[in-house]
């Protein structure tokens, strides 16, 4: 299974917190932060476009299935 931390590229595509009190400072920080916050969002959103399409998923569910034929 794939981590999230495998799909982006954490602070520059995606934020994450260790627990609630860094998901607050984090909040605190990119609200105070805009120009830092949209270009994670940006980037983020670039990702999404090129990595995570209907053709990448499909393949995905190609080696799954394929690897499971293996089984």
């Amino acid at each position: 299974m794939r981590c999230i931390k495998d799909q982006f590229e954490v602070g520059k595509e995606i934020v994450l917190a260790e627990n609630e009190d860094d998901w607050n400072q984090k909040m605190e920080y990119y609200l105070e932060n805009p120009e830092k916050r949209i270009a994670i969002m940006k980037a983020g959103q670039e990702r999404v476009r090129k990595s995570h399409t209907y053709i990448n998923r499909a393949n995905q569910l190609i080696e799954l299935y394929k690897d499971f034929k293996k089984i």
